[in-house]
């Protein structure tokens, strides 16, 4: 797989944004000033606050069965989890976590923690959701 730049995202209100970087197995994150120029690239601003790191993503189905939230990545440092579903809260928790003992991440929302701990999901009885995971080294 080839580098790919995505496009740089901002606030329309702010002369400063975020461009992403991405090769197989890296990322890149560069605070950038834009430019009123825009045959010009923008110019980064903070080019050692640059961020560098090994990342997985998976997507897991949630039923209500407990299943273990991960993306496959060792020695993580830091875990987001995004629940895709428009009506179905997730539950987490450490293994063994029910419906009515896990944390709810509602639908559509997303939450991240700096921990290689492991995670495990759950949906109320008969219920599923998509929850999206990356870790980060």
């Amino acid at each position: 797989m080839g580098e790919a730049t995505f496009p740089a995202t901002y606030d329309t209100n702010s002369p400063y944004g975020v461009r992403m970087t991405e090769d197989s197995s890296n990322y890149i994150i560069q605070h950038i000033q834009l430019t009123d120029d825009s045959s010009t690239d923008p110019e980064l601003i903070y080019p050692a606050v640059s961020h560098r790191s090994d990342h997985e993503a998976a997507a897991v189905s949630v039923t209500d069965s407990e299943v273990e939230l991960t993306a496959g990545l060792t020695a993580r440092k830091t875990i987001a989890l995004y629940n895709m579903d428009s009506s179905n809260t997730v539950y987490l928790g450490k293994t063994g976590v029910a419906d009515t003992t896990g944390y709810p991440l509602p639908p559509e929302t997303s939450i991240a923690f700096d921990s290689n701990a492991v995670w495990y999901g759950i949906c109320g009885a008969g219920l599923t959701a998509e929850v999206r995971v990356l870790e980060l080294k």
